[in-house]
């Protein structure tokens, strides 16, 4: 029987049959509990932690970067830091002398396409970080032409436009200034390479490391396709990007650990993700577990692929935040939120720069975080996936009664809807208020119910 069979099943029927492979459970409604123990402070994270990608191919199909309904709610994702690039970046580029009139679907960036970008940076709080043509620009010997991006250099800067750019990508070395920083190499999975790009870089010429990582295969891949509703809720599944990032963290290790390490493209699965589920509430579980990991393993940020548009010359961005996917605003339909740019505007509400250690009892599909939280001293933020069919009982074990908690829990009627309700309120209006839903008298017991995910914020003397 397949995990989506499962849902019809009675709740009190599935806690029955899956209770003798469970930790302890209360008497009264027979209800796994699960021993949760908050520690010492482990490590301090960077703020902004999340930002978000905007695919190069997006540009190709001028998208309209001054829409209104977009503006408004990228700001609602600020301070952040917004990407721009991607494969077709090494196609791009600058041309301070074309005209916009070039049209869609071309390779070349106009004056007017960068202004609408620094614009769209500076009215949404969202500096930019832009991925350079790297590999479209060679010479006979290979060596890198970077004449086009001192075109693009010499421009900002006579611009005044620096302020509105947090730095360059790219998978070589270019001109650092003290002004703007340099990421790089952006690679998915070539661990050898990067150690040697790392080993090869002299000092003071690379500011962050940047890879990607999309631990389910898209559906354009020659592996075993992940685009179905069992994979998205397979804890083994989600489990995948464990290895791929220590693969990561011991090539940064061995190589340039002075500098910081940025996943900098995350989403369900490459390719543009799966149609009808990494753009649904099903691909909140990874989300917000992916969220939770990096930051507990002292990653230091990470990039979401993509806020809207394309991720490819010919692949709509069904993992986008905004959409319909593919949305460039070409009509006058507004971008909708996903589930998912509601966990994103959550995690930056509620989690601060301190990760904090904790004991759990182990269960597979359970997945417990913990951080202080982003405003409110003496509180933590503790995030967790329930990926389990029956409900859960976290017990905060030695929980001080007497003070407020608050609960934000994300859940849907059905695991592929295109909507969010958090605390029973549906989402749609992605400016909305968030709000936690107090507990009173809460005596450090919360129930996560069954395939629901969120926050409980709790008194913690660790964040006074």
């Amino acid at each position: 029987m397949t995990l989506k069979n499962q849902l019809q099943l009675l709740l009190p029927m599935m806690t029955c049959l899956l209770m003798s492979t469970v930790p302890s459970q209360t008497h009264a409604d027979l209800v796994p509990e699960i021993d949760v123990t908050l520690g010492s402070l482990s490590h301090s994270l960077p703020l902004p932690y999340v930002g978000v990608n905007i695919d190069a191919a997006s540009l190709y199909y001028k998208i309209n970067l001054t829409h209104p309904y977009l503006i408004t709610a990228a700001q609602k994702l600020a301070p952040g830091i917004l990407r721009v690039g991607g494969g077709m970046a090494d196609s791009l580029l600058f041309n301070a002398t074309a005209s916009d009139d070039n049209g869609s679907s071309t390779n070349i960036l106009t004056t007017r396409a960068w202004d609408d970008l620094v614009a769209f940076a500076r009215q949404t709080g969202l500096q930019l970080l832009f991925d350079l043509n790297a590999l479209g620009l060679r010479g006979a010997n290979g060596a890198w032409d970077s004449t086009n991006a001192e075109q693009l250099l010499h421009y900002i800067k006579s611009h005044n436009q620096t302020d509105a750019l947090y730095g360059f990508e790219l998978g070589n070395e270019i001109f650092p200034t003290e002004v703007l920083r340099i990421v790089g190499p952006d690679v998915c999975c070539g661990f050898d390479y990067l150690e040697q790009f790392l080993n090869n870089v002299s000092a003071g010429t690379l500011d962050i490391v940047t890879v990607h990582s999309y631990p389910m295969h898209g559906p354009k891949a020659n592996q075993s396709d992940d685009c179905n509703l069992d994979a998205f809720i397979d804890p083994a599944v989600l489990d995948r990007s464990d290895a791929i990032l220590f693969e990561y963290q011991q090539s940064h290790h061995r190589t340039r650990p002075d500098l910081p390490l940025i996943l900098g493209e995350t989403a369900t699965a490459g390719d543009g993700g799966c149609d009808n589920l990494s753009n649904r509430f099903v691909a909140s579980f990874f989300w917000l577990d992916q969220l939770g990991r990096l930051a507990t393993n002292q990653w230091q940020g990470v990039f979401r692929q993509d806020l809207v548009g394309w991720s490819g010359s010919a692949d709509t961005s069904h993992y986008a935040l905004l959409g319909p996917p593919g949305w460039i605003g070409n009509t006058s339909a507004p971008p909708t939120p996903h589930p998912d740019f509601f966990v994103t505007r959550l995690w930056n509400e509620l989690v601060g720069t301190h990760a904090i250690a904790l004991n759990r009892t182990n269960l597979e599909g359970l997945r417990v975080y913990a951080f202080c939280h982003r405003t409110d001293a003496g509180r933590a933020s503790v995030a967790f996936v329930n990926l389990n069919t029956f409900p859960l009982m976290l017990h905060f074990v030695d929980y001080e009664m007497g003070h407020e908690a608050l609960e934000y829990t994300l859940q849907s009627d059905h695991l592929q809807d295109d909507h969010v309700r958090l605390n029973d309120a549906l989402l749609t209006d992605p400016t909305a208020a968030l709000p936690g839903r107090p507990m009173g008298n809460f005596d450090g017991k919360y129930t996560a119910q069954p395939l629901t995910l969120g926050f409980v914020v709790i008194h913690a003397p660790v964040c006074a």
